[in-house]
């Protein structure tokens, strides 16, 4: 495998599997195809040196196209008629193996009794067995927590979100041996022609530990197409995006579709994003440690459980931020919130967790519909099963040199709310924990 984020000593060609006589869209996908095959399977990379445009047409015959350890499109455009199938065009995975481990070494990071994890760098994937969230209010489904841990010779590098060693969890252990010292994906520009009939994804990433996406763009025209998942990355570990630019996705500002859909993922960072769609351009679970800096985004969202989410510098708009279940801190550092709130506790997972909010040195331009820090929920409802959850909790908050303005024109609202409750207030409901305001 390559040391991180350096491409390989080696390069193969798409001129060497017949670009030249490449006629059609079709034809242009099967010689990427087979260069990128060519390119994994000699621990290599693609050369993209001389190709500046690429058409392409999705076959009924198509296989995803594997991404070498480095990719390096030297600033490529793609773009990608899919009149077939839904197909994720690019993808990486590592393979996985079940492993036995007591629970009472997941608190405490020590792997080196199990033979599987003691030595190397791996990636453990822990799924708690018993439901997170029995059932999702409005849906068929509720949630299972899951949890990522990197080891280094049988020594996680980081921590669960929350414990395992209790009677009410029941984890169940997959080991990945990352195929890839780490994955880079740069220079690239895809756009989905407007002629699509379904989708196609950009990647489709899991089981890697530091992976970098830098210089990428996805461009998606109106659609009538919804339920989009532009990026995907699972089970992962230290993954950054720099540099990149979403311009709408496949979504209405009634059904959801994301740009970046996560699941799992220990250490996210992103800087110098650009991410919006009619619905949030962001869609993700089990986050355990997310950082967004320098960037413009009009939602940051993690469905159910997580912990710490950091933002520096974000201008955040028309939407909102939306947490469940989340522990640690969500701090906001010279952010600005343009007809946005803030945070949005989502009440259909009924997972009301304390948290420490900061909110420095930001400004808020409010409108009539927006004037407040935080949407409580509903906080209505019986007490979740989980014994992490069963009590109702708002975060602790503390707000530092906030400057406040108006977007309404005529006569603005003058009061700004700090906490807005969703839908029929219970007077009575007692809140488990203090506010510090």
């Amino acid at each position: 495998a390559q040391t991180s984020h350096t491409p390989a000593a080696a390069s193969i060609s798409p001129y060497q599997f017949g670009w030249a006589d490449a006629v059609s869209a079709t034809d242009r996908y099967r010689v990427l195809l087979a260069t990128h095959q060519a390119a994994v399977a000699a621990h290599s990379q693609v050369d993209y040196s001389g190709i500046d445009t690429i058409d392409l047409d999705i076959p009924d015959d198509f296989k995803s196209i594997p991404l070498a350890a480095y990719n390096d499109f030297k600033g490529c455009v793609i773009r990608v008629r899919n009149t077939q199938r839904r197909v994720v065009l690019f993808t990486c995975a590592s393979d996985r193996t079940p492993v036995n481990v007591d629970k009472a070494l997941i608190d405490t990071g020590v792997f080196v009794s199990v033979p599987e994890l003691a030595e190397n760098r791996k990636l453990l994937v822990i799924e708690d067995q018993n439901p997170w969230v029995e059932q999702r209010k409005g849906y068929r489904y509720g949630h299972q927590r899951r949890d990522i841990l990197l080891l280094e010779n049988g020594h996680a590098k980081n921590s669960v979100v929350m414990p395992y060693c209790n009677v009410q969890s029941s984890p169940l252990c997959v080991c990945i041996s990352p195929r890839y010292a780490s994955l880079v994906v740069k220079n690239l520009t895809l756009i989905r022609d407007s002629s699509s009939t379904v989708i196609t994804s950009a990647f489709d990433i899991s089981g890697i530990d530091s992976v970098l996406v830098s210089d990428f763009s996805i461009i998606t025209p109106e659609s009538p197409l919804v339920g989009d998942n532009a990026v995907k990355i699972t089970d992962c570990s230290n993954v950054t995006f720099s540099h990149v630019t979403i311009n709408g996705t496949y979504s209405r500002t009634d059904y959801y579709g994301y740009g970046i859909l996560m699941d799992n993922i220990w250490n996210f960072r992103a800087e110098n994003l650009f991410a919006d769609g009619n619905w949030g351009v962001f869609g993700t679970n089990n986050m355990n440690t997310s950082t967004i800096a320098n960037s413009t985004i009009n939602r940051f969202d993690i469905h159910c459980y997580g912990r710490d989410a950091y933002f520096d510098s974000v201008s955040f708009f028309k939407l909102y931020n939306q947490f469940s279940s989340h522990f640690g801190i969500v701090s906001f550092r010279h952010c600005e919130f343009r007809d946005f709130v803030p945070v949005l506790i989502e009440p259909s997972y009924n997972a009301y967790t304390e948290f420490d909010l900061i909110v420095d040195s930001c400004v808020f331009y409010t409108t009539r519909a927006k004037n407040y820090l935080v949407n409580t929920g509903s906080l209505d409802g019986q007490p979740n099963a989980r014994p992490e959850l069963s009590e109702k909790k708002l975060p602790r908050l503390k707000v530092t040199d906030l400057k406040v303005f108006s977007l309404d024109s005529g006569r603005p609202k003058k009061r700004v709310a700090i906490f807005k409750k969703l839908g029929n207030f219970i007077r009575k409901r007692k809140i488990n924990n203090t506010l510090k305001l």
